[in-house]
């Protein structure tokens, strides 16, 4: 099948979806259709839990990626990775020029 091979089990019981088993492609894993019974190599699941908030998880083959709510960005947290919110640094300090801050938002 796609991303592994099917092999038949030396000793055939009868019941064609237990006379096999799938040899898996890195990144997927075998799994069994829970309508058919059949066996295939299926994308393995590499979104731990948790990771990614507040956006969300995108399972890739062996990785994953977090899709971001807007004001937030990707970033690695040890082994997983989380939407980190964007901070704004200071303004940088310009030939004369004060940074200072008005407290007031501007919505454009």
């Amino acid at each position: 099948g796609t991303h592994g091979e099917c092999i038949d089990k030396p000793e055939p019981t009868g019941d064609h979806n237990a006379d096999y088993e799938c040899k898996c492609e890195s990144g997927y894993e075998e799994m069994t259709d829970e309508v058919t019974g059949k066996r295939y190599c299926g994308d393995t699941p590499d979104c731990p839990p948790g990771a990614c908030q507040p956006g969300t998880c995108r399972d890739l083959v062996n990785d994953y990626t977090c899709v971001c709510p807007e004001g937030y960005h990707e970033e690695k947290n040890g082994k997983k990775r989380d939407c980190v919110k964007n901070v704004c640094g200071k303004p940088q300090a310009r030939p004369n020029s004060t940074p200072a801050s008005t407290n007031k938002m501007v919505f454009e």
